[in-house]
């Protein structure tokens, strides 16, 4: 079973699932949902799976878990599904509850539960997502540093949005014209969205972050240019301004001075991002080395120094025995003589020499 498929357990406390799992990939996914599964794999769509599931007083709930190349990925289909309506729970990271649907994200995955109508229980429907919660396992999870960017004065709550590419940005109609301006098709571009309140008006705001200052200054030209195009009375309902590596346009405007004021609180903060896939996202957490006491460190520090020691002399014992031994087991195959340690040989049996002209031998001195 796939790392998606195995979070949908047979038994959940009182809820059974209604069936085999059904895992798929993104797709296969887009065969059977192509204008769904294209938004989500806009924002990296690795696998999904579904299940029914069925509780003991007959409510009957479809889940859907998706696994995303990373917690950005899976906060962004989050927010593009869940409604500005839906009742903030304490699920996952972050989850949305509606009449009979609930949806949230923990780490790369997003989960939407769906009842059927007519059907729907609050509690039980909170009970199976806490428990499929359980189940998914997560190493890091939490809000997008860019959704945390936006300001919160005057924010219309559940309209934040995290945008990565043109077909989520279309799905707003004030930005949807704005695609080619911003370079949203480009991977290393990404947008935040969100409405603000300033009197009875709603001014949408949207936050463009590009992962590289040449980037940024290639799109701030282009949003100048295309600012200036605009009629005059168009110009004096936006704001534009470059924040760092941030982008930032407020349409709408109603209140200059007030939208300008939200817009002032907007910081520019860097960031590593990985363009592609995250190489050390699949490594194991890395496991922190316990201290240890001066002590400790000598006693370990001689104890490495004595145990060397004692092999070096072990080994040399064994070697020089080696050596011995064998050096006695030659003997036994040489004449019965010592070469002095190969040295000088004794020509006790006139075999190394010939026998010596006596003739030829000079008479000592004195005798």
């Amino acid at each position: 079973m796939s790392p998606t498929g195995r979070w949908l357990a047979h038994h959940l406390g009182r809820w059974r699932l209604d069936g085999p799992a059904t895992e798929m990939s993104a797709v296969a996914f887009e065969s059977r949902q192509p204008e769904r599964a294209r938004l989500i794999r806009e924002y990296g769509l690795r696998d999904m799976a579904f299940g029914a599931y069925v509780h003991t007083n007959g409510m009957k709930v479809r889940v859907e878990i998706f696994r995303m190349i990373n917690f950005v990925a899976a906060y962004g289909a989050y927010s593009l599904e869940r409604s500005a309506q839906a009742e903030r729970v304490a699920v996952g990271t972050e989850g949305a509850l509606e009449a009979n649907r609930l949806g949230f994200f923990k780490g790369e995955y997003y989960l939407r539960l769906m009842a059927e109508v007519g059907t729907a229980d609050r509690v039980a429907l909170l009970d199976l997502a806490r428990s499929l919660e359980g189940q998914v396992r997560a190493r890091h999870s939490e809000i997008p540093v860019l959704i945390q960017h936006l300001p919160s004065d005057s924010l219309v709550p559940g309209t934040e949005r995290f945008v990565a590419g043109p077909l989520a940005l279309a799905r707003f109609g004030d930005f949807q014209d704005l695609d080619d301006v911003f370079l949203l098709s480009n991977e290393a571009v990404e947008a935040a969205v969100a409405e603000y309140r300033s009197g009875d008006t709603i001014s949408p705001l949207m936050i463009v972050e590009y992962h590289t200052p040449q980037l940024a200054a290639t799109a701030y030209r282009q949003a100048q240019n295309y600012f200036q195009s605009l009629p005059e009375a168009g110009r004096a309902r936006r704001i534009l301004k470059r924040e760092g590596n941030y982008l930032i346009e407020v349409l709408n405007v109603q209140d200059p001075p007030a939208a300008q004021m939200v817009v002032d609180q907007i910081d520019y903060a860097p960031s590593i991002h990985w363009l592609k896939k995250n190489p050390f996202e699949d490594l194991p957490p890395f496991q922190s080395i316990p201290e240890i006491s001066l002590i400790d460190f000598y006693l370990t520090a001689f104890g490495f120094i004595g145990v060397s020691l004692l092999i070096a002399f072990t080994g040399g014992v064994l070697l020089g025995t080696c050596f011995f031994l064998w050096r006695r087991r030659r003997l036994r195959y040489l004449p019965g003589f010592s070469d002095a340690g190969g040295m000088m040989r004794l020509n006790l049996d006139n075999l190394a020499l010939p026998p010596p002209d006596k003739k030829s031998l000079k008479r000592l001195p004195g005798k």
